[in-house]
């Protein structure tokens, strides 16, 4: 246990030090990570960081390409912290686990479609009916490659779930409630989003804590 209070300090630092995250950014991330360690443990501080390490690693691949269409954001601020972390961290203190890493499976899956998903041969088009073509990095847009991304981001967040807490439906239910998590994203995206009624950051909330709730009742019920 000493070591792990090591490690948010550290991960704060080095995310600040390598431009990921602003001051302030850093700082509230080192903090929830705590804050997490001393709700759940080490097992429950690893999901988490495992969220933002596959976050990092999805930013910056291929950045220089995104970053000439302006679809990516390599430095993130405080709000893209709390959007992404938020829920997660209430159902840490909630000592809820299916809704923690199920909540975490989204924003995983949603960055990973989002930053990588950009990058598809194909156009995307409109989550509302799938035929629309939009713009690259359009809100609600969906192509084949950010769909594999989400399935791929929420199964990784999964299989980590199952192998650190030994439970296969908790392995289950946090890929499920990734893979709809990071639809209903889009969905939000492509409609309130779009329309000026809310902003990214509160559709990632707003998302990630549908996949809490889905993952929960999915616990629940089956």
């Amino acid at each position: 246990m000493d070591l792990w209070l090591t490690v948010p300090a550290i991960l704060s630092a080095l995310a600040f030090l390598s431009g990921g995250l602003d001051q302030l950014s850093s700082i509230t991330g080192g903090i929830m990570g705590y804050m997490v360690l001393f709700s759940g443990g080490w097992r429950w501080l690893l999901l988490f960081i495992l969220f933002f390490a596959l976050s990092t690693i999805a930013t910056n691949y291929k950045y220089s390409t995104k970053s000439r269409y302006h679809l990516s954001q390599k430095k993130r601020a405080v709000e893209n912290v709390l959007g992404n972390g938020l829920v997660p961290l209430i159902f840490a203190l909630g000592g809820n686990l299916a809704g923690f890493s199920a909540s975490l499976a989204s924003v995983t899956a949603d960055t990973l479609s989002s930053e990588i998903g950009v990058l598809s041969k194909s156009p995307p088009v409109s989550i509302l009916d799938l035929k629309t073509q939009v713009k690259r990095g359009a809100n609600g847009g969906v192509s084949r490659l950010g769909n594999l991304m989400n399935v791929l981001g929420s199964a990784v967040m999964a299989v980590t779930a199952f192998l650190l807490f030994g439970n296969m439906a908790v392995g289950w239910v946090t890929f499920w409630g990734g893979v709809f998590g990071c639809i209903i994203d889009s969905v939000l995206g492509a409609t309130l989003e779009n329309e000026g009624v809310i902003g990214n950051h509160l559709v990632n909330l707003l998302s990630s804590l549908a996949a809490g709730i889905i993952a929960v009742w999915l616990s629940v019920t089956f």
